[in-house]
This record gives structure tokens, sequence and C-alpha cells, in this order.
């Protein structure tokens, strides 16, 4: 993926939870898988739920033994997404709109691409 499309993913994920902040929850988030640059918009919930298997994982990882235990968790730890709350990606224009925040999405390509 290269970054305009991944900046144009983020603004169009943000444009949805912007019109419909009362069905996803005022702590909506903007997942980004690190290694694929798959990016998502998740609930309120969902985002309670994946920080319940995060926990879940972290511990199943310290009964890890062997290398290939090791290995396995060191994969899944690079999938796991990166989160970023949705109402911090919104602003409002010279109308009092609420917009995108093209600055702050550009941030966080940032993390991402290295121009």
């Amino acid at each position: 993926m290269k970054k305009e499309e991944f900046l144009q993913a983020i603004t169009g994920l943000v444009w949805v939870y912007i019109n419909n902040e009362d069905l996803q929850g005022r702590n909506a988030q903007i997942t980004v898988n690190p290694e694929l640059l798959y990016v998502d918009l998740i609930t309120e919930e969902e985002f309670q739920d994946s920080l319940l298997y995060s926990q879940e994982a972290i511990e199943n990882a310290a009964y890890a033994h062997d290398a290939a235990q090791y290995e396995a968790m060191d994969y899944q730890a690079a999938q796991n997404p990166d989160f970023y709350p949705a109402w911090k990606l919104v602003t409002k224009d010279a109308e009092g709109k609420t917009v995108p925040d093209d600055a702050a999405i550009a941030a966080i390509a940032d993390n991402y691409f290295k121009d």
C-alpha cells in the first residue's frame, strides 16, 4: 500500500466515524496492522474486547518455552494492531462542521511511511 492510499483509507474511516458516532461509540478506534497496513474502524465495544484478548495473549506468552513458540509469539505480536482514537482525528472546519483532521491523519501515516 502506498502512503496516499493509506491516507485515503484512514480519512474514509474517519468520515464513517463522523457520520455514525452514535453507533460507533465515543471511544471508537482506528486500527492499523503494522505489518500489512490494513486499517479498520472498530466500535468502542470491539476495542474493549481486543484489550481483553491482548491481555490473554500476554498471559499465554508467559508459558511459551521453546524457540518455535517464541517465534510464533513474535509473529503474532507484529500482527497486533496499533490503536488510534477516532475522536482525535477530527476537527472543525471554518463553518463549524466536523471533518477529518488531515494533520492528525498525516501524523499517523508518518509512523508507517518514511518519505
